[in-house]
């Protein structure tokens, strides 16, 4: 039966987590966070590497004339995620609907929001 599960990095060292022959890993690290090395093999080992924001904030400038309005981020293009990386991870999560595959998958990020992945 098919299972994912999210498990903290600390696990992922150790070892410590539920296991199979036959399951994949899904690492997303903060830029320039070098993920740890798995205490357990795995059929494959994915990383991924962006920060958790948003392509809109919130303009907190009191003196703007759009003071308290979405705008766009002008990081977002070159710190978060790509449309290539969530392709990527969305194509790795449905792996696991096959029968006999399993899937792991830890965030390893400052402020974690794994809803944007799917975003």
């Amino acid at each position: 039966m098919p299972f994912i599960q999210n498990v903290p990095l600390s696990v992922i060292k150790s070892g410590d987590h539920k296991h199979s022959n036959n399951c994949l890993l899904i690492q997303i690290t903060d830029i320039c966070y070098e993920p740890p090395k798995p205490a357990k093999e795995f059929v494959s080992v994915h990383q991924f590497e962006f920060m958790d924001i948003e392509r809109l904030q919130l303009n907190t400038d009191r003196d703007s004339p759009n003071f308290l309005q979405q705008e766009p981020n002008p990081d977002f293009d070159d710190i978060g995620i790509k449309m290539s990386q969530a392709v990527e991870t969305i194509a790795i999560l449905q792996k696991p609907l096959k029968p006999t595959l399993m899937l792991l998958y830890t965030v390893m990020q400052a402020c974690v929001a794994p809803g944007q992945l799917l975003k």
